[in-house]
């Protein structure tokens, strides 16, 4: 039963929820895919599928990742491949994400990515995906997409854990 009684929705304060779960209002989603042939086999070389960088003002989560081999004779968990995802890689280093330093197999497809909880990605950044061809012909294509949003730095609490 109703009492009558109205409610003024602009005195309604909705709190932002947390950043590296949820995209706050001021987000900016973000997709980025790339594909490269197949590079010559060079144990020990990170070889960049795909690169971006995080704009000025912002930092942000990457929460979903796909990465693939087209090329007849690749199985997951060989060793043939290693990818690695970067959260700032320049000049042919940076930090690996934690977890994703030395990744054996596919992580969902191109098509369908496979949920991550969360790499941070910080301002002027350059976020990438890379792949090491240990031994495989270079006879076929890899792919990589990176799905995630970036939001004002502003927002982000000073205690915030990672």
């Amino acid at each position: 039963m109703s009492s009558g009684k109205l409610v003024n929705l602009a005195e309604i304060q909705v709190p932002i929820l947390p950043l590296q779960n949820f995209m706050p209002p001021g987000g900016l989603p973000f997709d980025v895919d790339g594909s490269i042939a197949t590079p010559a086999v060079a144990a020990g070389v990170d070889v960049v599928v795909l690169q971006f960088q995080v704009p000025q003002g912002m930092n942000g989560y990457i929460h979903y990742i796909a990465n693939m081999c087209d090329q007849g004779g690749f199985n997951d968990y060989s060793g043939n491949l290693i990818w690695k995802i970067y959260t700032d890689f320049q000049n042919g280093k940076g930090p690996v994400a934690p977890g994703y330093q030395n990744m054996l197999a596919s992580r969902g497809t191109i098509a369908s990515p496979s949920y991550s909880f969360g790499i941070k990605i910080v301002e002027f950044a350059f976020p990438t995906f890379t792949v090491q061809n240990t031994d495989l012909p270079p006879a076929g294509v890899i792919a990589a997409r990176l799905v995630g949003y970036f939001y004002p730095k502003e927002l982000e609490q000073a205690n915030l854990g990672f």
